[in-house]
């Protein structure tokens, strides 16, 4: 999956969606796995972040994606970066000189 990174800033309250497999329609998904959430984001994601970047629901160690439904209308939740094939960088130990 080919995804450009996006700013931190357009991530918010108001469009994180934890109902997210509603919005991408999964009801039909029989046996949930990574794959059917990737063919599904193929078709819905415009862009990620590093979460831990995000101003509101940081998540260390996950990746933020936003999604565009048929409407128009975008929305965002968190994945594993493998998920939409992506690296975080690495974080320096805290504590450590």
């Amino acid at each position: 999956m080919d995804l450009k990174e996006l700013s931190p800033e357009i991530f918010s309250y108001e469009t994180y969606e934890p109902n997210y497999y509603d919005r991408l329609e999964m009801w039909d998904v029989v046996r949930w796995d990574d794959r059917a959430l990737e063919h599904r984001l193929e078709e819905t994601a415009v862009g990620w972040c590093d979460a831990s970047r995000l101003g509101v629901r940081p998540r260390r160690g996950l990746a933020a994606v936003m999604c565009e439904d048929s409407d128009g209308d975008r929305f965002w939740f968190h994945v594993s970066p493998k998920t939409i094939g992506v690296e975080l960088p690495e974080k320096e130990p805290q504590g450590k000189t």
